[in-house]
């Protein structure tokens, strides 16, 4: 699963997709369906990098009733963010919806990275939608709630996004 991730995070989506697809059917056959969610997650951001968003809401829908089926929420923060993602994709107006749901989960779960990443990508997409001082106020809370790990790929980018919004 990991392989396959790694694969389309360095920019070969389509291998990484289908090493994904093969780690999942190895992880469907010893039954355990505990980290099912965050792998399908993975398997659907593959498939948003492979320019396949529609199969990546499949996944993500697979990922979400895996939860309430087995009452395993812990991933449901990241999986709500990548579907905004992937519903941006697509052009649908409920990709804010998403964010918003994300931020909620992360903040009961006290999950601040899921719950930065998720203000990230409101942010981007409120930045399109010009609301760039709605934008800086969000994400310059989130930003500081952070007291170290500022060389994080995720807190990075964040600084960035603050920098643009000033």
């Amino acid at each position: 699963m990991m392989r396959g991730w790694a694969l389309a995070e360095r920019g070969e989506a389509e291998t990484g997709v289908i090493v994904l697809r093969q780690g999942l059917a190895l992880q469907r056959e010893i039954t355990s369906e505990i980290a099912l969610p965050q792998f399908l997650s993975m398997q659907a951001e593959a498939l948003g990098k492979a320019d396949k968003p529609r199969e990546g809401l499949a996944v993500l829908s697979e990922a979400l009733s895996t939860a309430e089926r087995n009452g395993n929420y812990y991933y449901d923060a990241e999986v709500h963010r990548l579907k905004g993602e992937m519903l941006l994709c697509e052009n649908a107006p409920e990709a804010e919806a998403c964010f918003h749901r994300s931020i909620e989960i992360s903040r009961r779960q006290n999950a601040r990275l899921l719950g930065l990443r998720a203000t990230v990508s409101l942010s981007r997409l409120w930045l399109k939608q010009a609301k760039k001082v709605e934008a800086h106020r969000m994400l310059s809370e989130v930003y500081g709630w952070f007291v170290e790990g500022f060389d994080a790929a995720d807190l990075k980018e964040a600084r960035s996004l603050l920098d643009a919004t000033s």
